[in-house]
């Protein structure tokens, strides 16, 4: 279901919580992805 968000989304979330890591944003697309 959520696979259809953009994953410039969850990089917008994600650089709230971790601005280090870019790979991390994949983790966390796949994780919501196997939801």
């Amino acid at each position: 279901m959520l696979c259809n968000v953009d994953i410039s989304m969850i990089d917008k979330v994600v650089l709230y919580f971790v601005s280090e890591s870019v790979q991390i944003k994949y983790i966390v697309w796949l994780l919501i992805c196997s939801l």
